[in-house]
């Protein structure tokens, strides 16, 4: 899973409750379950290419594999949010060992964001870029996949932290897109409206504590492709890829 505290609960879930967000934060989920059907998941269209899981992804030794060595890239935007990247980092330490780099654009934090960075650079290998965000979501997305030499790019905000679920089937994803010509891959988020105004550790938060949820798809994984661009400087989308796998809500 990967749940996520947003300050904006407004432009990440429906219309429906957004006087409610005004009030309130937000923590959002993305998950994937890696259950049994690995041998054949998916369905598959033509024009373009879509892949559509008829069971859950299951990881295993045996999955597909071209044979080259692993390279995975982790890409952020950042801007002070210090307490959250820290939570992020945490949740990337079950990891470790499965991550190449992680690659950091940031718009210009404040010095104690930039001190928390450089603590985390002792141990991982991240490589720290600052660039004006100047409301173009699309360029700072495509001047961090620039960044990126991982064959896998996985997408997070600062105020994401993925599941050890996740981070664990990587190169195993990996292996599959590159055997079945998939570009990229569209992950489950769960959006929770909550009751508090002090942001606190996503992990913590319950169902008690909710005022509203919906799911929504996101777009976070793929292939380090030439050919994929990301457009629009607000709401930016991706184009130019075919394959697509997308995982089920669970």
């Amino acid at each position: 899973m990967i749940r996520r505290r947003v300050r904006k609960a407004s432009s990440r879930i429906g219309h429906q409750c957004r006087i409610a967000a005004r009030r309130a934060k937000a923590c959002t989920h993305l998950d994937i379950d890696f259950g049994p059907g690995w041998d054949n998941p998916c369905r598959y269209f033509q024009s373009p290419k879509f892949f559509i899981f008829c069971e859950n992804l299951h990881v295993t030794q045996s999955c597909p594999s071209t044979g080259a060595a692993v390279s995975i890239s982790i890409a952020v935007l950042t801007h002070n949010e210090t307490r959250e990247f820290k939570w992020l980092m945490g949740s990337l330490e079950v990891a470790k060992e499965l991550i190449d780099e992680i690659v950091i654009v940031d718009d210009y934090s404040d010095v104690e964001f930039l001190n928390v960075v450089q603590s985390f650079k002792v141990d991982w290998p991240i490589k720290f870029f600052q660039r004006r965000l100047n409301k173009n979501f699309a360029a700072q997305r495509n001047f961090a996949k620039s960044q990126c030499t991982g064959r896998l790019i996985f997408f997070l905000d600062a105020d994401e932290i993925p599941s050890a679920r996740i981070l664990a089937g990587l190169p195993a994803l990996l292996a599959w897109m590159e055997s079945n010509d998939v570009d990229v891959c569209y992950l489950p988020r769960l959006n929770i409206v909550t009751r508090e105004e002090e942001i606190r550790d996503p992990l913590t938060v319950t169902p008690k504590d909710t005022i509203f949820s919906s799911w929504e798809d996101q777009l976070r994984i793929l292939r380090n492709l030439s050919k994929l661009k990301f457009v629009k400087r607000i709401d930016e989308g991706l184009y130019g890829f075919e394959g697509v796998y997308r995982f089920p809500q669970s």
